[in-house]
């Protein structure tokens, strides 16, 4: 993953509230899918950087099941915890034969929970979950071609008191 697109994901995950943060968890997934996907078509079947980008997107389905709160909805829970070891499977089918049509029909699976859970953050009205987190200004520098980042704020104090 680019260092930009790292930079856009740590963004994101500061002002996000709960749902929002599944959503973005959903999109490191397929972002870490077409990561390998470019290995993949790079002639570079089955290398490292394909492997490494698929272990990646494992991480991120482990991280969702083990966000599942089954004292909520154990039904639901227990759906969403089949699809995910379904997709896990998928990647590692991916992994060990070569063919990247299995991390493709993974991706497949998790677009509409993506779907799903962007519409509900629109209704979610709570907060972003991180607080003291400072704002992020973007926009062009004189003689600089790219968007810089900035923070403003003089927060000192963003840590524990001990």
């Amino acid at each position: 993953m680019t260092d930009e697109k790292k930079q856009e994901f740590v963004t994101r995950i500061t002002n996000a509230n709960r749902t929002e943060l599944i959503v973005i968890l959903y999109d490191m997934f397929a972002e870490y899918v077409d990561e390998a996907a470019e290995a993949y078509n790079d002639g570079g079947k089955g290398n490292d950087d394909s492997k490494a980008a698929l272990d990646r997107a494992s991480d991120v389905l482990n991280h969702l099941k083990g966000d599942l709160d089954f004292s909520q909805d154990k039904e639901l829970c227990g759906r969403l915890y089949s699809i995910y070891a379904y997709c896990q499977e998928l990647l590692a089918k991916t992994i060990y034969s070569g063919s990247f049509d299995s991390a493709r029909d993974a991706q497949d699976l998790i677009r509409p929970l993506r779907d799903a859970f962007d519409q509900i953050s629109e209704t979610d009205k709570s907060g972003p979950m991180m607080e003291n987190v400072p704002e992020r200004v973007a926009g062009y520098t004189y003689g600089k071609a790219g968007v810089d980042e900035t923070e403003i704020g003089n927060e000192s104090n963003r840590g524990f008191f001990a």
